[in-house]
This record gives structure tokens, C-alpha cells and sequence, in this order.
């Protein structure tokens, strides 16, 4: 999927007992509340396989309510059995301004049952400390990770078909990426060309700027 956004729902994911490859590209999660996994939700049974690859995704003001106590405010993972496989490759992405509500001991990404596998690179994740202290609860840090506020404006129509959040100036988001080395995707969430110029660097999350700085 590609171009999507999910907003003031209770979740999005997967629960299954299948072999599955997903896909999510330029998708926006923005104030999605839920038990777990806020924003997005991934559950295997059985002998289950789910690999998801999530690329420049932005996720902001998800609220995982706190009945569990291993609730994920943006992601959650849950693997039922130690015969299922349930990973997830997040890349370019955002994640901030996600909170736990009643308690919970949370974080952006949460996990539940036995171990899942989370590999992160290039994103903005809040509380992960970066890739220089990196929080190894939320994943493997595969690099180019940070934790600085990526200065994201409100949700609302910035031209194309869903709405999305521009990023603000001196966001450590904008021409963050080597766009060959992070295979960026040809265009934004809008349907806006990556990159912005022709030939400079890529933004991380959803949107790509024009002309940024």
C-alpha cells in the first residue's frame, strides 16, 4: 500500500496464520487510539510468517490507552508461539509525539508475547536516544537513527488526494537521506516527486519538501 492515511481510528495491522509480505510505503498514522499498538498492530498465530516493510512512514499523536502494559504508542508486535515469525524492517520513518495513557510502561514500539524482530534505520524515533545510544528494547538499530524533533506541522491538506504533516524548517528530517542508498520511493504520499530538488537528498516520514532548508 502507498498513500495512506489513517486517522482517529482504533488500530491498523495484521492478525495471521499465514505465510505474509507487506508492504506499506508514505503512509501517514496520526491520533489513532488503541489497547496496543496505537497506530499499527501486527499479531501471528500458529506457524505464521508476517514480514512488513514500512517505508517513510510519520506517525504523531497516537495514544495507546495503557490496559497493557507493554503497549506500543505507534507500533505493536505480538507473536503467539515460538513456531511464528513477526518482523518488521521500519525505514525512513517518524515516530513522535505517540503516548501511553493510564500507566502503561510504554514506548513507540511495544511487543507482547515472545520475542518479534524489529530492525529500524534512518528514522526519527522518539526516546530511542539515536543511533549513538541507541534503546535496544524498541529493535536492532541498523543506523542512521535519530531523536530530535522533526518539527512536524499540524495534519491538513497540503495538495494530493489525503492529508499530511509538512516538515518544519531545520527539521533533522528534511535531506536526510541518500535517496539511492535508502531506495526512496519515486514520489511522497501526495504523489509529489522525491527528491525535491532533482538530484539532492530525500526527506524521512511521508512527506518530501519543496526546496527544503
Amino acid at each position: 500500500a502507498s498513500g495512506l492515511l489513517l486517522a482517529a481510528q482504533s488500530s491498523f495491522g495484521t492478525t495471521t496464520q499465514s505465510i505474509v509480505d507487506a508492504q506499506l510505503n508514505n503512509v501517514t498514522f496520526f491520533g489513532n487510539t488503541s489497547t496496543t499498538g496505537a497506530a499499527f498492530a501486527n499479531y501471528t498465530v500458529g506457524k505464521a510468517t508476517l514480514t512488513t516493510d514500512l517505508k517513510n512512514g510519520t506517525f504523531n499523536a497516537n495514544v495507546a490507552d495503557g490496559r497493557n502494559v507493554v503497549a506500543g504508542s505507534a507500533i505493536q508486535l505480538t507473536r503467539s508461539s515460538t513456531d511464528s515469525t513477526n518482523k518488521l524492517n521500519l525505514d525512513s520513518s517518524i515516530l513522535w509525539g505517540n503516548t501511553t495513557e493510564g500507566g502503561a510502561t510504554g514506548s513507540s514500539i511495544g511487543y507482547s508475547g515472545e520475542p518479534a524482530s524489529v530492525l529500524v534505520s534512518n528514522s526519527i524515533v522518539q526516546g530511542s536516544g539515536g543511533s549513538a545510544a541507541w534503546d535496544t528494547t524498541l529493535g536492532t538499530d541498523k543506523g542512521g537513527n535519530l531523536d530530535l524533533d522533526p518539527k512536524l506541522g499540524p495534519l491538513q491538506n497540503n495538495g494530493g488526494f489525503t492529508s499530511t504533516m509538512l516538515l518544519g524548517v531545520g527539521s533533522k528530517a528534511l535531506d536526510a537521506l541518500d535517496c539511492a542508498a535508502a531506495a526512496s520511493p519515486a514520489t511522497d504520499q501526495r504523489g509529489f516527486q522525491r527528491p525535491q530538488p532533482t538530484g539532492g537528498q530525500c526527506d524521512m516520514g511521508a512527506v518530501e519538501m519543496r526546496n527544503a532548508s
